[in-house]
């Protein structure tokens, strides 16, 4: 088809030994690279056997610096507007570009870009206020009273979402020989939130409670008679009723008895 390789992208390399004073490489803006770590702390074969070193796949470093040329573009260009408009900016990449990165290990990267980003915000902020006074500044754009830290937040209440908020969830591999069409739909629900099986409600409520029934804690498993209900049911306004949903074995509810309401019908 004469489709060639691109010389300047393309290069021989090792991911545990350095190959021309480089090891590991780039992809799709993650750095992929082995280390030589202790017995304790090493991979393992097939065969349980130590293999003298780990795997880590992290944001690459010009992932991170694009990034946090990105971050300073956007307070730049906001140098003149209301606080809520530069956080809205923000929030928008911020949690793009950490859900991207959520699932390898960046939570160590994440602070540091966070670190990064309040050196920004505070240059912004004393910019803007050039005669006033450190203390006034932190208390006129910086919420620091709710012990989690300088939280950047207008008087609007328009908040700034940390990178460091987002949550590292490691890939968990599909046990064994199963396939979304096998039947268990507990499995799949927990796992995807969704199940060609059961309703998209129950689903989505098992993957929340990580397959747990709320009441009694122990796992809900197919064959159980299992029920909808309300958490509190004095708030049954449909702006709230999804987040006021659990889903509970029957034999819990039917203890539970009025102090629930519970929705029409069984699944």
């Amino acid at each position: 088809m004469g489709l060639e390789l691109k010389a300047s992208k393309t290069r021989m390399a090792h991911t545990l030994e350095e190959v021309d004073g480089q090891a590991g490489f780039d992809f799709l803006g993650f750095n992929i690279r082995q280390y030589k770590v202790g017995r304790t702390k090493s991979g393992k074969n097939t065969n349980r056997k130590p293999l003298g070193f780990k795997t880590i796949i992290k944001p690459s470093t010009k992932a991170i610096a694009k990034h946090v040329q990105g971050l300073r573009q956007i307070v730049d260009n906001h140098k003149g507007a209301a606080q809520a408009q530069l956080i809205g900016a923000l929030n928008r990449v911020n949690c793009g570009w950490t859900r991207y990165y959520s699932a390898v290990t960046s939570k160590t990267v994440f602070g540091k870009v966070d670190n990064l980003l309040f050196q920004m915000l505070w240059a912004w902020a004393k910019r803007r206020h050039p005669q006033k006074g450190a203390k006034w500044v932190a208390n006129r754009y910086w919420d620091v009273d709710q012990g989690q830290g300088w939280i950047f937040q207008s008087q609007g209440q328009a908040q700034m979402r940390k990178h460091v908020q987002t949550a590292i969830r490691r890939h968990v591999k599909v046990a064994g020989k199963r396939t979304p069409f096998d039947g268990d739909w507990v499995y799949w629900s927990i796992r995807r939130g969704k199940s060609l099986d059961v309703s998209a409600r129950v689903a989505r409520l098992l993957k929340k409670q990580q397959g747990h029934c709320v009441e009694c804690g122990l796992y809900l498993r197919d064959g159980d008679q299992l029920a909808v209900a309300y958490i509190n049911p004095q708030r049954t306004r449909w702006r709230e009723a999804n987040a006021n949903l659990m889903l509970v074995h029957q034999h819990c509810q039917d203890a539970l008895g009025a102090e629930l309401a519970q929705l029409d019908g069984y699944v």
